[in-house]
Formats: C-alpha cells, sequence, structure tokens
C-alpha cells in the first residue's frame, strides 16, 4: 500500500462513503475509501478505511476527528498499520 492509511470504527448504517468522503477529504486528498458492506443486508460492518497521500492530511484527519461525534456516533479514528 502506497500512502497512510488510516481505520475509522464507530460507524452506522446510515454512513455512505459520500458521507465519508466528504468529512475527511477537508484534510487532504483522499487517495481510496474503503466501507465494507454486509453481503446479506448491505450495511456497513460499523468501519471504514481511508487511504491519504500525505502523512500531515493523515495525522490531521486522525487528530481531528478521533472522538469526533457523526450521524450520533463517535468515531474512533487511528492508525490502520503500527509498527
Amino acid at each position: 500500500t502506497e500512502g497512510w492509511v488510516i481505520f475509522v470504527n464507530g460507524l452506522n448504517e446510515e454512513h455512505t462513503e459520500g458521507d465519508l468522503l466528504d468529512l475527511f477529504s477537508d484534510f487532504g486528498e483522499v487517495k481510496q475509501l474503503r466501507l465494507p458492506l454486509n453481503r446479506r443486508t448491505g450495511n456497513p460492518h460499523g468501519f471504514a478505511l481511508i487511504q491519504y497521500g500525505d502523512l500531515l492530511a493523515a495525522k490531521e484527519a486522525i487528530d481531528s476527528l478521533n472522538g469526533a461525534e457523526c450521524l450520533g456516533t463517535v468515531l474512533a479514528v487511528e492508525w490502520a498499520f503500527k509498527k
């Protein structure tokens, strides 16, 4: 994976890729966004992976949105991969 990937947890079935793209694009260009869906229900699993090309954008997104409320839930935002 090229870039910086963050893990977003605490999503509910109302969150869409568009909502997340709007929210996380405020910090920089989002290279890729994955919102896995339950095959049976079609609803999100409750987490997303977001990839930035820029380290500072990813750090700012984590610092700004970890613990923030979005659509009635509190988001947990952290690095997806740790050394």
